[in-house]
């Protein structure tokens, strides 16, 4: 049995051979296919849904003859007169793409690019009215499938589409397949040893079977984006993309952009069009993390696409429906901002289909154990060293501490833990907590000594520890330290 990539190899040796025959293309394309022998790999291929096929070319006689053909062969075809208007409609479902050299706005090849870099699975094809060798060796070498010359008869097409569409299924179930091999991604913080972790756990198998919006509520450090990524590995979706927008880390006079799109022009520095979060997850999952500080303004328009399932892009005139799967997250209590009227009610129903609380580490004690455990083995892992040992007293310290950062503190004390201690065991005296509140510690255990820290020190440790409670958020960070934005970016840069 043949890889696609033996095939690949196959078809590329030929290529010189074939360059100066247009008219022998097809043929010597059913050749390569033949070798390659992907019918008898014994995998079965997607029949029970149509296959997407992009036809982006100008001229429309053309385009409809060649569309025309492509549906009657069965397929589903997506028609684009320029290269913008080619990019809105590329998806990872998209199997296909055949691009015109004459194509405006965007050139085949920056098409090609674009389209390679947002799905590999795709495959390209090109169709030139240039016979310079030079050109086609240029459009392979960027990715593509094959360059195909005007005029083609239309069966000729459909022969070579069929091909490339085989190829581009044989790479999607080869992932699929290293993906069932590998097994289920190992979450640490998803260790369910606690009742309350194991009663999420099965929640969120059964919410992920589901394609219900899905509201994520926990305090910060319990592990929402994690939740988020194991619903969407465990859902049917789990091939399509997983795009993550942080609405408390983009500036909101960005973040309209950075969901919706933009098109050319839509305002200052537009140079290009640009597909936003939710074009980029169609198909797949979109997770919004910490809604609870999207700007007010920006609500309307995220529940309208909710409701419908149409986004329009900055500047433009045209919608498109969009079809994909929600999960929102956030720390904040989003009742209590309905009353104060900072989150809208509507949008707050639309979100709260399926809710799943995450409790904190300090209602889990019995995953302590767990979460050290997988945090050790990874720390040796990305530093390729061995796993360190924990003293006992060290344990007990950890294990009657209140967390009030959750997991993600317990990730960072053992992180610091492990990079300063002096042996290949981490003892009491190598543990620094993020709150040096005596109230913290239960059973008699004594907080972090100041004696011999400096104030240097101390104002590092308040500032890099108001950021991790703030998630990078800088702006929120200065004003709970009391300072201005433009102090805590000083600030930063003089630690480096």
């Amino acid at each position: 049995m043949q890889t696609p990539h033996q095939a690949r190899c196959l078809k590329n040796a030929v290529i010189s051979d074939s360059l100066n025959d247009h008219d022998q293309l097809p043929a010597t394309l059913c050749k390569i296919y033949k070798a390659s022998d992907v019918k008898s790999t014994g995998i079965q291929m997607e029949t029970e849904q149509q296959t997407t096929i992009l036809l982006a070319e100008q001229d429309i006689l053309l385009r409809d003859q060649l569309a025309e053909a492509l549906r009657c062969e069965g397929y589903n075809v997506l028609s684009a007169c320029d290269g913008e208007q080619a990019l809105q409609h590329a998806t990872a479902n998209v199997a296909v793409a055949i691009l015109s050299d004459n194509l405006e706005k965007r050139s085949s090849i920056e098409c090609l690019r674009d389209l390679k870099e947002h799905s590999s699975e795709t495959e390209v094809i090109i169709l030139s009215r240039l016979t310079n060798v030079d050109d086609v060796v240029r459009a392979m070498r960027a990715g593509a499938f094959w360059c195909l010359p005007k005029p083609i008869a239309p069966h000729d097409l459909s022969a070579i589409v069929a091909i490339a569409t085989e190829l581009s299924q044989l790479k999607r179930q080869n992932r699929e397949l290293l993906q069932a091999i590998a097994g289920p991604a190992q979450h640490p913080n998803l260790i369910s040893k606690s009742p309350a972790m194991a009663e999420l756990h099965r929640k969120a198998l059964k919410a992920a079977a589901l394609d219900s919006t899905i509201l994520l509520l926990g305090a910060s450090g319990t592990g929402k984006t994690t939740l988020a990524h194991f619903i969407h590995r465990h859902g049917s979706r789990s091939s399509e993309p997983f795009i993550s927008v942080s609405c408390a880390a983009i500036p909101r006079e960005l973040l309209e952009s950075e969901l919706f799109g933009h098109e050319k022009g839509a305002f200052t520095g537009a140079t290009t069009a640009r597909p936003g979060s939710i074009e980029l997850a169609e198909g797949g999952t979109l997770f919004l993390d910490e809604i609870g500080e999207l700007p007010l303004e920006l609500q309307p328009k995220l529940l309208t696409f909710l409701q419908d399932g149409q986004v329009k892009r900055l500047g433009g005139n045209q919608s498109r429906r969009i079809e994909l799967r929600v999960i929102a997250a956030t720390n904040r209590d989003l009742e209590q901002m309905c009353r104060e009227g900072t989150f809208r009610e509507d949008l707050y129903y639309r979100i709260n289909v399926l809710s799943l609380k995450l409790p904190g580490l300090a209602e889990r004690k019995e995953d302590i154990d767990g979460l050290i455990k997988t945090t050790l083995e990874r720390i040796a892992v990305s530093r390729q060293e061995e796993v360190m040992q924990l003293d006992p007293a060290a344990r007990e310290v950890l294990i009657h501490y209140s967390w009030p950062g959750n997991v993600r503190e317990l990730q960072n004390v053992l992180e610091r833990a492990t990079a300063f201690c002096e042996e290949q065991c981490v003892r009491v005296k190598d543990l620094r907590f993020s709150s040096l509140s005596p109230t913290q510690f239960k059973n008699n255990q004594s907080p972090n000594d100041l004696a011999g820290i400096t104030l240097q020190q101390l104002e590092q440790k308040a500032i890099m520890d108001t950021l991790q409670a703030c998630e990078g958020n800088k702006a929120k960070a200065a004003q709970m330290l009391g300072i201005s934005t433009k102090s805590i970016y000083n600030k930063l840069k003089r630690m480096g």
